[in-house]
């Protein structure tokens, strides 16, 4: 409460120099003003009776006493009513430029203290207290409730603001009647006054009376007025009220709407928060989504690779297969040729073995024969039985002989079967050829063993030649050792016989078999010389064996270098893809969970994105609905202002009429003073008459205090909303500088999007690149590969393709 008095203090100093200035009113005229208007209303003094205790009457030199000693009192009291304006309420209340003063109510100042009049009213019932010094300030003084405040009627002119004033104003009875008393016993006593003298009081009574009744019809309509006023400051109250509401909405309102930005602040924090992780993320993933393109595009690239490969390789294995066929039915070809080359030979042969056979045949029955003619002999001779000897010594050489001749026929014949197992060796080569070639075809993994077994078959096969050979050899040799035996027991039997005559006998007796024996000689030693023939050309033909046996050899120790080189390439492509396989799952699962988390990201983003759009579209609402709210508030501040400006306006013509008020009021006084003469029963009803505008003018000034009153509340509750205003501003202010953030999120948001379009680029570049590489890559494949066929041959970029082929269908397979 003190603080508000001061602040009402300095309102009111601070409206007074406005009115001042406003006016035109310098402080010398203010002054003036002041120290005519004390003069005027004294308060009702304590009069001494007229008569005294004894009941005498006091004499004329005592009533004169007595008149000067009151007119010296109403001089030196102060005017309770010339200082309502400095100390009124309303001047303290207003804070504005214009502002209206309280009423003076000098015109009843002239009243109480006229020089002529004497009065014996006891002053019982007043009391000084109640009266206002000039010199007390608002906090001193007594505020005015509305419940007190009594409006003054048309009809009553005696209504009176309150009981306190009732009591000031009014004397107790006893009083009164003592007065009456008194006023009656001075009428006895003293000689009456005469008729011209009492009409002329009369009349000028009669003149004061008129006065009294225009002033109190002047009081009535400035009450009405008064009364209007106050309900139109009522409306006024009850529409600040209504601003007071709406201002109060409106607080509530931009509290939520604070409450709102708060969140969507936090909101837009967190969004930034998240997106950064989300572009951290988004790196990340498209790094990884880089790495899993580049990887799909190189198992796209080796998709494409295998399917070349194969079909290079499908063609290299049909021209392959052709090849192989070809060489096999040449191989055939040639085998079937010598196998027929043999077949003839052996058919010679086995005609040659015929012929020896028929001559054998021959010469058995011719050695019957001469077995005949021997037995005869040796029956007829007388050696016949040294002739039986040499018979039997013969016949058990042609025995060893026969038997000789029976184990070469046995030889040929073994050879012709070993020949035959020759042919039906390169058959089987050729079987197990074409069986290897559909084993190439089915498993290309086999063909090291088969190799292997077409080595162990070509040693055997060596090892048979080789046999056969050693047999053909020995063959003649064992035919001249048996010439050469028969020869040797020949001339051991010859020399051996030991008479002359039997020799000559023998001779004689075994000339044919001698010529028969030189003839089979003969045709042996022809049949050694073809055999001979033969063997040789069978040795060339064993030592072309053998050299193609060698190169085959030579061949097959490069084919298993180049095997075992390839089987190593063949590990190593292996473990390459064995580890290829295990980085493309370990992708395939990073690939898996980079494209849920994609997911993920997308359905965020697209949440994110909805929410955004939900935001601004709820922040934008916002900004409209508070512009249009700025835009009602100035409005609304804009109609005040205007009020306020009105409010100003009626002050200032209040302030004309109190002006006019006190330049009344003080004519009145002047003419009061001039007055000199009056009776005690005027006196009395003088008295009364003051008394009664005494409270219509303590009503009036009442109902200005509570007017002013609920003008200060009024420009409180202005001052009230310029505060709100400025906190709307200040408001404003936070929008804007929310919407300047919103937007430099929005430019950030735009520059991350722009990023990712160029990281998008940079990884299609990057794809392109990649492509670049693999088809250089293929380039390079390529031209090692024709390089190997040209340097290594056929085989050798055969092997290569078939590795090539078996590596990237067993990562085809992996990765179907």
């Amino acid at each position: 409460m003190p603080m508000d008095f001061q602040w009402a203090k300095k309102a009111i100093s601070i409206a007074q120099k406005r009115i001042d200035a406003v006016l035109d009113i310098t402080p010398e005229e203010e002054e003036e003003v002041d120290a005519y208007g004390s003069l005027s209303l004294p308060s009702v003094p304590e009069f001494e009776s007229i008569v005294d205790e004894d009941g005498n009457v006091a004499s004329k030199s005592d009533w004169e006493q007595k008149e000067g000693d009151s007119n010296g009192w109403n001089a030196e009291l102060p005017n309770d009513f010339s200082n309502v304006s400095t100390n009124s309420p309303d001047e303290g209340g207003c804070s504005g430029d214009d502002h209206e003063a309280d009423t003076p109510l000098a015109p009843f100042k002239g009243y109480f203290g006229p020089a002529e009049v004497t009065l014996s009213v006891s002053s019982k019932g007043f009391k000084s207290e109640e009266v206002l010094p000039q010199s007390l300030s608002c906090d001193d003084a007594l505020t005015v409730v509305s419940s007190d405040i009594e409006v003054l009627r048309q009809g009553d002119s005696c209504s009176v603001a309150s009981s306190a004033t009732k009591k000031n104003t009014s004397l107790p009875i006893s009083d009164q009647d003592q007065m009456s008393s008194n006023a009656s016993d001075h009428v006895s006593k003293e000689p009456l006054p005469t008729i011209e003298s009492l009409s002329g009081e009369i009349a000028q009574l009669r003149v004061q009376i008129q006065y009294q009744e225009r002033r109190n019809s002047d009081l009535q309509a400035r009450n009405q007025k008064l009364e209007k006023r106050s309900q139109e400051f009522m409306a006024l109250k009850a529409a600040c009220t209504q601003h007071s509401a709406t201002e109060t909405m409106l607080i509530k309102k931009l509290t939520e709407k604070e409450n709102e930005l708060a969140s969507l602040l936090q909101e837009g924090e967190k969004l930034a928060e998240n997106n950064g992780k989300m572009s951290k993320e988004l790196k990340r993933l498209k790094k990884l989504l880089a790495e899993q393109d580049q990887l799909a595009k190189k198992l796209a690239q080796s998709d494409v690779d295998k399917e070349l490969a194969k079909e290079e390789i499908r063609a290299l294995t049909a021209e392959n297969n052709k090849l192989r066929v070809k060489y096999f039915l040449a191989t055939v070809k040639s085998m079937e040729g010598e196998s027929s080359k043999g077949r003839v030979t052996e058919e010679v042969l086995t005609a040659d073995l015929k012929r020896k056979d028929e001559k054998i045949e021959k010469l058995m029955g011719d050695l019957q024969r001469a077995e005949a003619g021997r037995e005869s002999a040796i029956d007829e001779s007388r050696a016949r039985i040294f002739c039986f000897f040499r018979l039997t010594f013969i016949q058990a050489f042609s025995h060893f002989f026969f038997t000789q001749l029976e184990e070469l026929v046995q030889e040929l014949t073994s050879k012709a079967e070993e020949r035959e197992l020759s042919t039906k060796g390169v058959e089987e080569i050729t079987k197990g050829l074409n069986a290897a070639v559909e084993e190439e075809k089915r498993k290309n993994e086999r063909q090291a063993c088969y190799i292997d077994s077409l080595e162990k078959r070509l040693d055997e096969l060596m090892e048979t030649q080789r046999g056969a050979a050693q047999m053909v050899a020995i063959g003649p040799r064992k035919v001249w050792d048996i010439c050469s035996k028969k020869r040797m027991i020949h001339c051991g039997m010859i020399y051996a016989n030991t008479g002359y005559f039997f020799s000559l006998e023998f001779e004689y007796a075994n000339q044919p078999l001698l010529t028969t024996i030189q003839q089979l000689e003969e045709e042996l030693r022809v049949k050694t010389n073809d055999f001979e023939s033969s063997l040789s050309q069978k040795e060339k033909m064993t030592n072309k064996i053998l050299e193609e046996k060698n190169e085959l050899i030579a061949q097959n120790r490069e084919y298993s270098a180049e095997l075992a080189k390839l089987r190593t390439s063949n590990s190593e492509s292996q473990q390459v893809v064995v580890e290829l396989s295990s980085r493309l799952r370990i992708l395939e699962e990073n690939q898996k969970r980079l494209e849920v988390e994609i997911d993920r990201i997308n359905d965020l983003n697209r949440n994110l994105k909805s929410s955004l759009s939900l935001k601004e579209k709820e922040v934008e609402n916002f900004y409209t609905r508070l512009r249009t709210e700025a835009e009602n508030a100035e409005k609304l501040i804009s109609e005040k202002q205007s009020k306020v400006v009105a409010l100003t306006r009626r002050c200032e013509e209040y302030e004309s009429e109190l002006a006019k008020l006190r330049e009344n009021v003080e004519t009145t006084s002047v003419r009061a003073v001039s007055r000199t003469s009056s009776t005690v029963s005027v006196a009395n009803d003088y008295d009364k008459q003051p008394v009664v505008s005494y409270g219509s003018l303590n009503a009036a000034q009442a109902e200005l205090v509570e007017v002013m009153t609920k003008y200060e509340q009024s420009m409180r509750q202005v001052a009230a909303l310029k505060a709100k205003v400025i906190e709307m501003e200040s408001n404003a202010k936070l929008l804007a500088r929310t919407r300047k953030e919103l937007q430099n999120l929005r430019v950030r948001y735009e520059s991350l999007l722009e990023a990712h379009g160029e990281k998008i680029e940079r990884i299609e570049e990057l794809e392109l690149d990649l492509e670049d590489v693999k088809k250089l890559f293929k380039e390079q494949v390529l031209r090692k590969g024709t390089s190997l066929l040209q340097k290594r041959g056929f085989f050798n970029a055969r092997r290569l393709l078939f590795i090539t082929f078996s590596t990237k269908s067993t990562l085809f397979r992996w990765n179907c």
